[in-house]
């Protein structure tokens, strides 16, 4: 139910009905989702299975994370890369899933939530449904259902559909003093279909084609822009493109694009 509760969030401050403690709050709960996906010691399809996740042993509350992904596998309650060792939950829950992470790409979060929120919906939205009910529940064709009304919702301008190139926006342009103490530059926003890798946990949804010489940038599976190297001499102008691809492995690229970091 996190995704409800955000998208609620999301309304009342965008309404401006939060209070003060709304943004507060929703960095918390925004948190918790994020985290779920990038914990190293938690499987994330525990939290994109629509199950809920175990936050207390039934006499207490859990006060550390790594506590979570324990009582999971004392309850035999893990999922496999596969999604079929245990019932993935319901689709309308996986979507509601991924509708969330991709929103939070454009919410009033700060700025290294919002990279591993959109990093988090590029590898929930590579998986590849298998099994003969289609698990996990993200094809194009299953975001309409008996909850459409919220868990088919899309960033303003994207479409879940993978047959639609995403475009990465024009004359984006990012500065190098304004990074984040983990790295982060800016996120590389797109347009048209969601990114999507070739294959599960892949990272080639967005792919950096020109840079300075020594290749001191990288990108993160779901455009995060960081340094990983000695500083350029600036500006610094990337060429890049984000891609995604059909369940049958065919490849919809979007155009190269040239964004632009300034000192």
């Amino acid at each position: 139910m996190t995704s409800f509760v955000i998208y609620a969030l999301l309304d009342a401050i965008h309404l401006g009905v939060a209070g003060p403690n709304g943004q507060a709050f929703l960095e918390y709960v925004a948190g918790f989702r994020i985290h779920s996906f990038h914990s190293p010691d938690f499987n994330w399809r525990n939290a994109a299975t629509g199950k809920g996740i175990h936050i207390g042993d039934g006499e207490r509350l859990f006060t550390r994370w790594a506590e979570a992904p324990a009582a999971h596998v004392q309850a035999k309650d893990d999922m496999n890369a596969q999604w079929n060792s245990t019932s993935p939950g319901e689709g309308d829950w996986q979507r509601n899933v991924l509708a969330g992470l991709a929103l939070m790409r454009d919410a009033p979060l700060p700025l290294s939530m919002r990279i591993k929120a959109a990093d988090a919906m590029v590898l929930f939205r590579s998986e590849r449904p298998v099994g003969p009910k289609g698990h996990p529940r993200i094809t194009p064709q299953a975001f309409f259902g008996p909850f459409e009304h919220l868990n088919s919702l899309c960033p303003y301008g994207s479409t879940w559909r993978w047959d639609v190139p995403p475009k990465i926006r024009e004359g984006q342009v990012f500065r190098l003093s304004d990074r984040t103490p983990e790295g982060y530059i800016g996120l590389i926003l797109t347009d048209g279909g969601l990114p999507r890798a070739s294959k599960p946990e892949g990272m080639d949804a967005f792919v950096l084609v020109e840079q300075p010489s020594g290749k001191p940038f990288e990108i993160t599976r779901g455009g995060g822009l960081r340094l990983v190297g000695p500083p350029p001499r600036l500006p610094a102008r990337l060429r890049v493109y984000a891609t995604t691809y059909d369940n049958d492995g065919r490849e919809y690229r979007g155009p190269t694009i040239e964004v632009t970091v300034l000192d």
